[in-house]
């Protein structure tokens, strides 16, 4: 057995609305983790002197989660699936 991600009892594999399902997940080893976005605005109008700076496209925010990893990663903290 290959000790990888998606061999991992740990991992989830994100939901996905194709009939593909994505190759990405989240390791739940350990509780979510605190990391910065940038979380993109939506832009209504172009401006006037058509230039654009980095504070109209993105939004800095805070948000808790689990590491996202391939279903092909592996780390040193497998326990394969029951």
């Amino acid at each position: 057995m290959d000790k990888k991600c998606s061999e991992c009892k740990y991992w989830k594999r994100l939901p996905s609305d194709d009939s593909e399902p994505f190759d990405i997940g989240r390791c739940k080893r350990y509780p979510p983790t605190h990391d910065m976005m940038m979380i993109m605005k939506e832009i209504k109008e172009w401006p006037e002197n058509g230039k654009l700076y980095p504070g109209q496209f993105a939004n800095p925010t805070h948000e808790s989660m689990w590491p996202a990893t391939l279903m092909a990663d592996w780390c040193g903290e497998f326990k394969p699936n029951d």
